[in-house]
């Protein structure tokens, strides 16, 4: 067998751990929070032209920390490429998502018998956290199932890899546990470094025994070459490096309606594509926030999971009313990220007493009334949208799990205001998280819903405006729906709204603004709004 030329390998020195509670820390620890897992970072030097086709193959040069430029990501709404670079970034997928990674090992070896190297074994590390599992391997976007692939054995199932006799990869799956071993598919096949890659020295090779990737979910694939040039391209196609991503169920999240579970002890969490679930998850996480979990109303989040999970009807059938499915990269501001989470179910985040709640959307329902003897000072209202703003079509860019995950646009529009207005006022919205089109219709409807109230509302009100009859003696809060009633000539004014903050001032009195809402907003979506959506 020819040999071939690698450059040295070199393993990053240890760093402690960065706690990414400011956004600034999130971006500055994303080299030491790879070191600490003993992720080996490269860049790919092509040497041949496909998988191990003649004797010249693929070697790896290995960077030390620092090295290599940042891989430009693109559009986040995507699946993006996989991540080759001397500084992996760290990142969290939720739900159900179809993810290249970062790739953490790459490397051609022999089978037993072969003369040339027929292998080609590849790692990427998909989330930080553990995660749920591995549902299939999608290779030059062809999806084939597997079995399960926890116990570093998952076989394909589907053809061209398996051909009823003989199976060509074989896939692992390591959760990402605090306490997971070394890979068992680089373990067989490389007991220890080949001489291209470490001098055999007692420190190096403990090295290499470490390398576990703790805490860091990894998937590793092997693929094998085939029977013969046709065979190998039917399997890997004929450009070289195959186009190879996952379909991972990913974070398991903390659930405080699940009275089996303990907010401080990760290992009892499960895995939801729950909105509310997940917005808590990146308040808490040190990739996001890094809040305190004794800082998060619990109670509160249980609440707006509970209307999450509620179904919605759909021209397939149904579907969970809040939902998120995707991927977070630490380059991303955690504001950003929490506001497009927010989307998917149009919740309210907020802090207030020092404590974090979570309110997904539901259908308004007023829980107490502002009445005109309730004012006491300014009154500032607008009863209709202004036309600069009016929205009447909304064109919705989302990832549609029927197409991996690949950015695609699906429409609503209220052909009735088209029509009234005279035009169409379009707005374009990016929903990352969003992975059906009737997911993206029915926010969209909302949106338009929405914008058509227009009502807005700035009072000086008595404070005992702040008592809500519907809230069981406590007191009114953003978010919280009221019914405004004035007399004439305010009436035009009348009508339901959300407050979107409440102050306090000196004198006693509460300066509360509020926008118009609808019941109808959440509540008056129907399959009859649908329009199917055709996967290309």
């Amino acid at each position: 067998m020819r040999r071939f030329s690698f450059a040295a390998l070199f393993f990053l020195t240890s760093v402690s751990a960065v706690r990414a509670e400011p956004v600034s820390a999130a971006i500055l620890g994303v080299a030491s929070w790879y070191a600490t897992q003993g992720i080996v970072v490269q860049a790919l030097v092509q040497i041949g032209i496909g998988l191990a086709l003649s004797a010249a193959s693929y070697g790896l040069q290995y960077l030390l920390s620092g090295g290599g430029k940042r891989v430009q990501q693109g559009d986040p709404i995507g699946v993006q490429i996989a991540e080759r670079d001397g500084l992996l970034e760290a990142r969290r997928v939720y739900g159900t998502r179809v993810v290249a990674g970062g790739v953490f090992f790459e490397q051609t070896v022999t089978d037993s018998g072969s003369s040339q190297p027929d292998i080609y074994v590849y790692g990427a590390a998909v989330s930080e956290g553990e995660c749920d599992s591995l549902v299939s391997v999608i290779i030059n976007g062809v999806e084939c199932t597997i079995t399960d692939a926890s116990a570093g054995a998952g076989l394909p199932l589907d053809a061209p890899w398996n051909d009823g006799n003989l199976t060509y990869f074989k896939v692992s799956f390591r959760p990402g546990t605090s306490t997971q071993g070394v890979d068992p598919i680089i373990a067989a096949r490389f007991a220890t470094p080949p001489d291209e890659f470490l001098p055999d020295d007692a420190a190096r090779l403990t090295k290499w025994a470490q390398f576990k990737q703790k805490g860091v979910c990894t998937v590793v694939i092997e693929m094998n070459f085939g029977n013969s040039t046709d065979h190998h391209t039917e399997l890997w196609g004929a450009g070289g490096i195959p186009d190879i991503k996952f379909k991972i169920k990913g974070l398991k999240v903390y659930d405080p309606r699940d009275y089996d579970q303990d907010v401080v002890d990760a290992t009892t969490r499960t895995w939801s594509a729950n909105a509310s679930l997940i917005e808590a998850d990146w308040l808490i996480a040190d990739m996001g926030f890094g809040i305190a979990t004794t800082l998060i109303d619990w109670d509160s989040v249980a609440t707006s999971a509970a209307i999450d999970d509620r179904y919605e009807p759909t021209l397939d059938g149904l579907e969970r009313r809040g939902t998120i499915n995707g991927e977070v990269t630490s380059t991303e501001t955690n504001v950003d990220v929490l506001q497009s989470m927010s989307q998917q179910n149009r919740a309210l985040v907020r802090k207030a007493f020092g404590v974090y709640t979570i309110r997904a959307e539901s259908a308004a329902e007023a829980l107490a009334t502002v009445h005109q003897w309730l004012l006491v000072g300014d009154l500032n209202y607008q009863n209709e949208p202004d036309t600069r703003s009016a929205i009447n079509r909304v064109d919705l860019q989302f990832s549609p799990a029927t197409r991996f995950n690949e950015s695609a646009e699906t429409v609503y529009e209220d052909a009735a205001l088209i029509a009234a207005d005279g035009q169409t006022y379009a707005q374009r919205v990016s929903l990352r998280f969003c992975d059906t089109p009737s997911t993206a219709q029915r926010l969209g409807f909302a949106l338009v819903t929405e914008n058509r109230v227009g009502r807005t509302v700035t009072a000086v009100l008595d404070i005992a405006a702040l008592v809500a009859a519907g809230k069981s003696g406590q007191l009114l809060e953003a978010g919280d729906v009221v019914n405004v009633y004035l007399a004439a000539p305010y009436d035009a004014v009348n009508g339901l709204y959300k407050i979107n903050s409440i102050e306090i001032n000196g004198d006693f009195t509460v300066t509360i603004a509020m926008s118009g809402t609808s019941a109808e907003i959440i509540g008056g979506w129907s399959t009859s709004l649908e329009t199917a959506f055709e996967a290309a």
